[in-house]
């Protein structure tokens, strides 16, 4: 996989959106992503991001998913994971963020939606 590849799908649902990430979550496909984030957060007020596709991820796939999530809260917005296994996840516990008995409640990372 080419590590400046990053696919994005959003899907509409009852409850907001699903944007189904996919390919190499890396400093090289960022711009993309944040677009891509930005654009789900334009149209829903809940939205899922879907990290099953992620085969690969660096430290600003962590800055970008804690960004956008930030940014949703200042808004009366939600970003909320799924299917944070795989890259995405093992990056996370590698970074400590795996979530621990007094974990800040509302943290992105305590929870899966």
């Amino acid at each position: 996989m080419d590590e400046q590849t990053i696919s994005a799908r959003l899907e509409r649902t009852s409850e907001g959106a699903v944007l189904n990430l996919s390919g190499c979550l890396t400093v090289w496909s960022a711009a993309e992503a944040k677009e891509a984030l930005g654009r789900a957060l334009g149209e829903a007020d809940r939205v899922e991001v879907d990290l099953a596709g992620v085969e690969a991820a660096d430290v600003t796939a962590i800055q970008l998913l804690c960004s956008a999530h930030r940014s949703a809260a200042e808004r009366s917005k939600s970003v909320v994971l799924r299917n944070t296994g795989g890259a995405v996840r093992r990056l996370a516990e590698d970074a400590g963020l795996v979530p621990r008995a007094g974990c800040r409640e509302g943290c992105l990372w305590a929870e899966e939606g």
